[in-house]
């Protein structure tokens, strides 16, 4: 069983290694990343090589890596062996534990010297003396650090170490008993305790935080997580495989007899300290000869980075343990928001219990007033933090707000400055620079270049060119809802995507009241070119032929031609000063200045990609209205799907206006909008209200004028007829829509300022090389490292030796032959083919959005006798459903679960069959199994979240445009026992699959064994010949989504590094006079690294 030795009396060990072998998890195939991506895109050739190339390594790494052999249990005797064993050892360690505490309760007993104290043994007979129970004694030990001085007070550190020494062995003793009773969903983890011996590594007297969180949550911190923590709380980073054998010879195994304890010891037989002075004098040697850098590592995904690895690494270095002079810092975890509040629970019930440490929030907001008051309130209690060892959880949005919020109390721009509270936030930004010590969950995705946060300041200025230019907007759209149907037909549905049917009562070419949802399946193809061209021909022609509705164009032929040449963004510079772009006096053969507008407007939106980057968006993944945030109605990024970033705004104001339009084109007003936009109706003059209305029902289908055709016949007061009669008719009507955000939103809300604060990633990993007095370091880890090119300069991936396979673990666990199922969601609309041995074999039944149908496929026998009991979406296919819409209509479809679990915001919701009502997870009685649980995590929830599954599940996860390979690789990894009993099947949208068939599916993979479901019309493939070839070719188009992303990312990293040494400059200058001198030379030393090859190559993105 590989237990604790326990006493002197008990040398002998039992293992079971003979019945654990370690099994490799490799196919046996050669890993083959080649792919014709690279022959139609040249430029990605050097990136994409890099990348392939260290994935290469990872695999050969990984034919090394063993895991745990689960089938070993299958036995009925190698268990009755293993229960028996398990239950000699567990009485054992129950006597050996009753012993140990006999010991404690004499060394605390005041008689404990020999010499009767009257005073303490007065207070013990009338009940004052401290009572003494295992709980009180080791909380007491664990909150003191173990910094016992004095040599009975070591005397008893150490006989506490014994007994909580026990206390664990007791504990690993009955986990594994419950483990083995727990059958084949429990078999890993059983066999990982199994294996591991305890203390690999680290001594529990100089680390009683490692021990104290092992006992107080029940689990045995494995050798790697141990050497990982280690390398965490390092501030010089970089060691080697050899540091940690070395380290591991010194600091000795304390699982044998270093700790072992006989009830018939004295005082005199406790040991001594574990590290000595030439060791310690060695130590620090070593420091002084590298530098303390920021970096971050990956470790695979299911490790316990956040659940073991976390806990122990904030409680240690709030203690100080590491520091070369024993100081304390202020340590404070960031994590991402989606993950807030289920990792600060978390750590709170970790850490708060022995420890007694307490885990602190650290909020700050643009709405949040701060004055001097509770600006030094927010600094006291960091202070009292860093002394007492807590720790400060938070996100990066609230650290990147403090920084702002510092700045923009100093400035004379705001309309409330308050020097007094900017300098107590100074002092406090201060701290955390020079006493810090900031760790990253999460890392990869924190700081990614596209994580920035600005603070306008100034007065609010009406946008440039506007009205106009907003209803520049309207027109595009009105010409892509003229001409939707028609662009699908001539460029198919492979690159226009129309998300609302046309009605069959509308002809080509005709008019359209309803917006048709038109999205552009940019791939980069010469196709998708030649549709944006079509498109941007189509908008100058309507804008020119009088078309759009507000815009008139009336010009001579000298004036056209330079109005075309200014749209298709000739650089002729007399040109440009005939449209006066930099306001000088006006010339004489200049446009009239509503043109230079109209001009100008259309060149950024068609001429430099506006337009394309917006019609390539998906409407609640990419943009929408926001939720909950009052009096603010234009569009907002979102994170996820339907998860709006908080208090978040689009930059750029085309592209903040354009997706607007399209937000309320694609989802509608609501019934208070469409309110509101008839009060404002009716606050016109007569006739004009009247024409504009009239406007409006004149472009209704014919059947849904009944009863409002005329504005005289419509009573706004009448609430029935407003709910039956006028919502359904007006509330997608583009013209309406128009008029509200023409005169109700884009006045308001459509500002520009004239000046900003930008606090961005790098912010969030400052460094000693731009400034002497940012001090602090910052270490941090994630389960991927794809994006390790784009970060921050003043950061570095430096992933741990035997770590270094990590990747090619994850991919070896992927590329298994029970993941190579595949299922092509149809489209809307498709024709019959009854080619069974193709890829294009499609079926036509009534047109379902991707979310009725993967609920169609859920509901297959098929697929329930696969146990397919998650689904997991990070290609937002749910769209039409929220999580606890979806969840209800899956449970529906199977009687045979009686629960279904999912995310609502950021809390574990369960909803429990035959209730509306879902209650919290962590109550419920399947927190501890989920074999009747359904589980759906949506978008943003497939990164950082922990569910134990059973050992058969089987997940299917949805593939969305661009999903790239990190966040593919993440999503997969929610089932921990990928590969070793838990499996994939893979849902595609049709834009995806058209993709994967062209360019990553092999031509072999298209003989396929194709099942035909008559109930849904959904498609199953199973290759029949290569067995990974399915996901071997989607694995190669995540990484291709990858190389573009990081190609799409080195723009915002540039800006970003030039704004970090700006800022540093600017810091050096205030605090030293001078930043030219010697004391910064990071501002003049650093370059950007590891993007030279992409930059080179993708110039073009700049």
């Amino acid at each position: 069983v590989a237990a604790c030795k326990m006493n002197v009396r008990r040398k002998k060990e039992y293992t079971y290694a003979a019945v654990t072998p370690m099994t490799d998890v490799s196919t046996g195939e050669h890993l083959d990343l080649t792919s014709e991506i690279t022959n139609k895109h040249p430029q990605y050739v050097p990136l994409w090589g890099r990348l392939t190339e260290e994935l290469q390594k990872s695999w050969t790494l990984a034919q090394d890596e063993t895991d745990v052999d689960p089938s070993v249990l299958e036995s009925p005797s190698v268990k009755r062996d293993i229960k028996s064993r398990l239950q000699g050892h567990a009485e054992e360690a129950q006597k050996e534990l009753m012993e140990q505490w006999k010991i404690v309760e004499n060394a605390l007993s005041p008689t404990f010297s020999g010499d009767i104290v009257y005073g303490p043994v007065l207070q013990l007979s009338c009940g004052l003396w401290n009572a003494i129970t295992p709980y009180c004694v080791l909380k007491t030990h664990f909150h003191s650090g173990g910094n016992a001085k004095g040599t009975k007070a070591i005397a008893v550190s150490k006989l506490l170490t014994n007994f909580a020494l026990s206390i664990r062995s007791v504990q690993r003793a009955r986990r594994c008993l419950r483990r083995l009773a727990a059958g084949p969903t429990a078999a890993v983890h059983l066999l990982h305790d199994l294996k591991e011996t305890g203390c690999e590594g680290w001594s529990p007297q100089e680390y009683p935080e490692f021990l104290a969180l092992e006992i107080d949550n029940d689990y045995l911190m494995r050798s790697v997580q141990a050497r990982v923590a280690f390398e965490m709380l390092d501030d010089y980073g970089g060691k080697t495989s050899d540091d940690y054998e070395s380290d591991k010879s010194n600091v000795g195994n304390y699982s044998s007899n270093d700790y072992s304890s006989d009830s018939t010891h004295s005082d005199a037989d406790i040991g001594s300290d574990a590290n000595s002075d030439s060791d310690e004098r060695s130590s620090q040697e070593c420091h002084q000869n590298r530098m303390p850098q920021n970096r971050t590592m990956q470790m695979n995904m299911g490790a316990g980075k956040s659940a073991v690895i976390m806990p122990c690494v904030l409680a240690t270095a709030g203690a100080g343990r590491l520091d070369p002079q024993g100081a304390k810092r202020l340590v404070r975890a960031t994590v991402l928001s989606s993950l807030y509040s289920t990792n600060a629970a978390d750590w709170q019930l970790k850490l708060g219990g022995l420890l007694d440490r307490r885990v602190l929030p650290l909020l700050c907001r643009r709405d949040l007033p701060i004055t001097e008051a509770i600006a030094a309130q927010l600094l006291n209690t960091c202070i009292a933090a860093r002394d007492r060892g807590d720790v400060i959880v938070t996100v990066p949005e609230h650290r990147l707000s403090l920084e702002n919020k510092s700045l923009e109390l100093a400035s004379e721009d705001t309309s409330s400055p308050d020097l007094a509270a900017s300098r107590a936030l100074q002092r406090l930004l201060h701290l955390s620079a020079t006493e810090g010590r900031e760790i990253l969950d999460e890392s990869d995705e924190i700081l990614s270049p596209l994580y920035q946060l600005i603070y306008t300041l100034g007065a609010q200025l009406r946008m440039e060119g506007a009205p106009l230019r907003w209803a520049v907007h309207a027109a595009i759209y009105g010409t892509l809802a003229r001409y939707g149907r028609v662009l699908q037909q001539e460029f198919g549905a492979e690159v226009i995507e129309l998300t609302r049917p046309v009605s069959q009562d509308e002809s080509t070419g005709a008019d359209s009241h309803e917006y048709p949802g038109l999205r552009l399946l940019d791939d980069g193809s010469a196709k998708a070119d030649d549709a944006y061209k079509k498109i941007c021909e189509l908008v100058v022609e309507d804008v020119l032929a009088g078309r759009a509705n507000g815009i008139q164009t009336t010009l001579t032929a000298e004036e056209l031609e330079v109005f075309l040449d200014c749209v298709r963004g000739s650089p002729d510079p007399k040109l440009l000063a005939r449209i006066n772009p930099d306001r000088r006096p006006q010339r004489s053969d200049a446009l009239p200045q509503p043109r230079q507008v109209l001009a100008l407007t259309l060149r950024g939106l068609l001429n430099h990609d506006v337009l394309r980057l917006c019609l390539s968006k998906r409407w609640r993944v990419n943009y929408g209205a926001h939720p909950s945030r009052p009096n603010y109605d234009m569009a907002v990024p979102m994170k996820a799907k339907d998860v709006a970033a908080e208090k978040n705004e689009f930059g750029h104001p085309d592209v903040a206006v354009s997706l607007t339009f399209a937000s309320y084109y694609n989802g509608g007003l609501s019934q208070g909008q469409l309110q509101s936009s008839f009060t404002s109706l009716m606050k016109l003059p007569e006739s004009k209200r009247k024409a504009v209305y009239r406007q409006w029902a004149e472009r209704l289908p014919a059947g849904r004028k009944d009863g409002i055709a005329a504005l005289e016949g419509v009573n706004l007061e009448d609430k029935e007829l407003f709910k039956t009669k006028l919502y359904p008719a007006f509330h997608k009507h583009m013209d309406v829509i128009n008029f509200w955000l023409l005169n109700k939103v884009f006045p308001v809300q459509a500002k520009q300022f004239p000046k900003k604060l930008v606090a961005t990633a790098p912010d969030l990993c400052r460094s000693a090389a731009l400034c002497p007095a940012w001090r602090a370091i910052t270490t941090g880890f994630s389960g991927t490292d794809d994006l390790s090119l784009v970060l921050p300069e003043t950061i570095k991936q430096h992933n741990m030796a035997e770590l270094q396979g990590t990747n090619g673990v994850q991919l070896r666990r992927l590329l298994r032959p029970e993941n190579n199922q595949y299922i092509a969601l149809r489209a809307e609309e498709k024709t019959m083919c009854n080619d069974e041995d193709t890829l294009d074999t499609e079926l036509k039944f009534a047109s379902k959005n991707s979310t009725e149908q993967i609920l169609d496929i859920l509901g297959t026998e098929r697929i329930i006798k696969n146990k397919v009991n998650v689904v997991l979406d990070p290609g937002a296919l749910v769209l039409q459903k929220t999580n606890a819409e979806f969840a209800k209509s899956w449970l529906g479809k199977r009687p045979d679960m009686e629960t279904a679990v999912f995310f609502e915001d950021d809390s574990i919701k369960v909803l429990i069959w035959g209730s509306s009502n879902p209650i919290p997870f962590a109550v419920s009685s399947y927190a501890h199994d989920m074999s009747k649980c359904l589980l759906y995590l949506d978008d943003i929830h497939t990164r950082g979240s922990d569910f134990r599954l059973p050992l058969a599940t089987r997940a299917l996860l949805t593939l969305g445009k661009n999903l790239p390979k990190d966040k593919f690789c993440q999503s997969c990894m929610r089932l921990r026992q990928l590969g070793v009993g838990q499996s994939l099947t893979f849902v595609a949208s049709p834009e995806v699959h058209r993709v994967l068939k062209l360019s990553f599916f092999k031509p072999d993979v298209g003989r396929l064994i194709v099942h035909l479901d008559t109930q849904s019309g959904h498609i199953l493939q199973m290759d029949r010949g290569s067995k990974t070839a399915i996901v071997h070719g989607i694995l190669l188009w995540t990484l291709s989504n990858t190389v573009r992303r990081i190609c799409d990312l080195l723009p915002y990293l540039a800006g970003q590094t030039v704004c970090a040494l700006r800022k540093a400059r600017a810091f050096s200058e205030l605090v030293y006079g001078n930043s030219t001198d010697s004391s910064a030379p990071g501002l003049r030393n650093l370059r950007l690294r590891n993007t030279t090859a992409a930059v080179s190559t993708n110039s073009m993105v700049f």
